[in-house]
C-alpha cells in the first residue's frame, strides 16, 4: 500500500517547476472568477450542506455520546492562510484524555480510537462539522490540508507556499493519501509521516497552488465524492485525472464548443431565415413555429458537430484537411432536417431554402471560428511584412535553400513562433524552374542555388539556411559560395530521413 501511493505521488517527484501545458480558454476565464466563484460557492455548499445533514449530525452525536465519554467536537489548532492559527472542527473519534498528549498523527491500531471512531473516520464523517470553519471562511472546501503547528514548524521556505491559500476540506493530497492510516504503524509514527508522507502531501499541495482554479477546484470535489463510494474506494486516480477531470473535460472540450456553435447556428439560421422570408416577402409559419424551428436547427447543427467529434480536435494546431469534418458533419445535419422538414412536419413544413442557407452560413460560421486564430495570426503576420519594414533593421535576414517539407515547415516555425520575430525570411530557393516566382507560406521563390552569392548580397542575408536533403558536397558549394560574403550556412536535417537510417541501421 505504501509503494502505491507513494509511488503515484511521485510522478510529481519534479516539484513544483513541472509544468501542464498552456491554459485554455475555460481555465483562463475560471482563474479570473476564481476567487468569487469560489468564495461563493463555499458559503452557500456550506450552508445548505449543514442545513441538510443537521439531521445526521444528530445521530452521531447520540453514538458519540453512548459510545464513550466527552465531548461530541474535537477543536484541533490548525495553521490556515498566510500562517494564522484557527481552531479546526472534528466529530470527537478518540477517548477523552490521552488524545490531547498522545502523537499528532494516528495510526490504524492506535488504541485512543473509540468503537464507533473507527466507523467515523473510515467513511470521513468525522470531516463533516469543518463545514462551520468553511462558512466562517477560515476553510474551503478544496485546499491543501490545514496542519499542525508543530509540523508547520518543519516546513521549508518552499514548503510554506501552502499557505498561501485557504486550507480545504480535502485536496489532492487527501484523496491519494485517503487510507494514511493504514500507512502508519505504531513503532515508527512519527518518522514515517514526518520523511516519507509529508513530504509528497506537500508536494502535491504545492502543485495545486500552481494550477489552482475553480475548474479543478470541482474535478477534486468529484474524485473525493467517488473514492467515499465502496465500489471505488481502492481506486487511485492518476494525478492527471485530478487536475484534468471529467468537470474539466466536460466544460472545457463539450459544453464551451456546444455553447458557441449553439449561438453561431442561431445567427447563421436567423440571418438566413430573415433574408429569404424578405426576399419572398411569403412567411409560411407563424413567429413562434418561426423561432421553434430556428431553434431546433441550430440544435440539430450542435449536436451533430458533438457527434461528429469536432470538440476534440485542436483547432489552433489543425490542419485545413480537418476543415473537412466541419464540412460532413453540417451536410449531415442539413440532409437529416430536410428529411425530418419533408416527412415528419408536413403540416408545418418549413422552408428547404432557409435550412439550406442556413446549413451554408453555420458551416462558415463554424470553419471561422475554430480557425480564428490561425487567420487572426495569417493577417497579423501579413501585416508585419506589409508595414514592418521600419522595424527589420534588428532583425537577421534568412534565405532558405529548399521548398520541400523541411523548408516550409521552418518557414512555418519563424513566421508563428514568438522566437521568430527576431528574423525576417527574405525568400527562397529552389532548383525547380517551375516555382520561380511563387511564394509559399508567403515567402518568395527568388531563383535557383546558382544565384545564392547574388541573392545573399542584394538582400543583405545573415544566414543561408539548408532545408532539403543535399549531399556533404552540395552543403559545401553553398557554404564556399557564402565564404566571401558575411552570410552563415546552417543545416537544417530532415527527422523522417534521420529515423529511416536508424532503422536501417539497426
Amino acid at each position: 500500500m505504501v509503494g502505491r501511493e507513494v509511488g503515484v505521488a511521485g510522478a510529481l517527484r519534479a516539484g513544483p517547476g513541472t509544468r501542464r501545458p498552456g491554459l485554455g480558454r475555460a481555465e483562463r476565464i475560471s482563474r479570473a472568477v476564481g476567487p468569487v466563484a469560489k468564495r461563493a460557492f463555499d458559503v452557500l455548499g456550506s450552508f445548505i450542506g449543514l442545513l441538510l445533514l443537521s439531521p445526521w449530525f444528530v445521530l452521531i452525536v447520540l453514538a458519540i455520546k453512548l459510545d464513550s465519554a466527552g465531548p461530541v467536537f474535537y477543536r484541533g489548532k490548525r495553521v490556515g492562510k498566510d500562517g494564522k492559527p484557527f481552531w479546526m472542527y472534528k466529530f470527537r473519534t478518540m477517548k477523552n484524555g490521552p488524545a490531547d498528549t498522545g502523537p499528532r498523527v494516528t495510526a490504524r491500531d492506535d488504541p485512543r480510537v473509540t468503537r464507533f471512531g473507527h466507523i467515523l473516520r473510515d467513511t470521513k464523517l468525522n470531516e463533516l462539522p469543518q463545514f462551520i470553519n468553511v462558512l466562517k471562511g477560515e476553510m474551503s472546501f478544496v485546499g491543501p490540508r490545514p496542519e499542525d503547528p508543530s509540523y508547520v514548524a518543519l516546513y521549508t521556505p518552499e514548503q510554506h507556499r501552502v499557505l498561501s491559500v485557504t486550507p480545504g476540506v480535502t485536496s489532492i493530497a487527501s484523496i491519494l493519501y485517503r487510507d494514511e492510516e493504514m500507512l502508519l504503524s505504531q513503532d515508527a509514527l512519527e518518522d514515517t509521516y514526518v520523511n516519507v508522507i509529508m513530504p509528497d502531501k506537500l508536494r502535491l499541495d504545492l502543485e495545486y497552488v500552481a494550477h489552482r482554479s475553480f475548474l479543478v477546484d470541482l474535478d477534486i470535489l468529484f474524485h473525493t465524492v467517488l473514492v467515499l463510494l465502496p465500489r471505488f474506494a481502492r481506486v487511485a486516480p492518476d494525478i492527471e485525472e485530478l487536475f484534468f477531470g471529467p468537470v474539466q473535460c466536460f466544460v472545457r472540450r463539450r459544453l464551451s464548443w456546444f455553447t458557441l456553435d449553439l449561438i453561431l447556428g442561431l445567427e447563421a439560421v436567423s440571418m438566413a431565415s430573415f433574408l429569404w422570408w424578405h426576399a419572398s416577402r411569403s412567411p409560411r409559419v407563424s413567429w413562434p413555429l418561426n423561432v421553434a424551428f430556428i431553434v431546433g436547427i441550430a440544435l440539430t447543427f450542435t449536436f451533430m458537430n458533438q457527434m461528429w467529434g469536432l470538440q476534440r480536435s485542436m483547432w489552433s494546431c489543425a490542419s485545413v484537411q480537418e476543415a473537412c469534418d466541419i464540412l460532413l458533419s453540417t451536410i449531415c445535419s442539413t440532409v437529416l432536417l430536410v428529411l425530418i422538414n419533408a416527412w415528419l412536419l408536413p403540416r408545418f413544413s418549413f422552408s428547404h431554402e432557409v435550412i439550406l442557407l442556413g446549413g451554408c452560413f453555420a458551416c462558415v460560421a463554424f470553419t471561422v471560428a475554430r480557425y480564428r486564430s490561425r487567420l487572426v495570426t495569417g493577417i497579423l503576420w501579413r501585416w508585419r511584412n506589409l508595414w514592418g519594414k521600419n522595424r527589420r533593421n534588428g532583425q537577421k535576414r534568412l534565405l532558405i535553400v529548399g521548398t520541400g517539407e523541411v523548408g516550409q515547415f521552418f518557414a512555418w516555425q519563424v513566421q508563428n513562433r514568438r522566437e521568430g520575430q527576431r528574423y525576417h525570411i527574405v525568400g527562397f530557393v529552389d532548383d525547380d524552374l517551375t516555382r520561380r516566382g511563387m511564394r509559399i507560406h508567403g515567402v518568395e521563390v527568388l531563383g535557383t542555388r546558382r544565384a545564392i552569392p547574388t541573392l545573399v548580397a542584394q538582400y543583405g542575408v545573415d544566414v543561408v539556411v539548408v532545408a532539403n536533403n543535399l549531399a556533404q558536397g552540395e552543403c559545401q558549394t553553398i557554404a564556399d559560395a557564402c565564404h566571401h560574403t558575411s552570410a552563415q550556412v546552417k543545416v537544417i536535417p530532415d527527422v523522417l530521413q534521420l529515423i529511416h537510417e536508424t532503422d536501417s541501421c539497426s
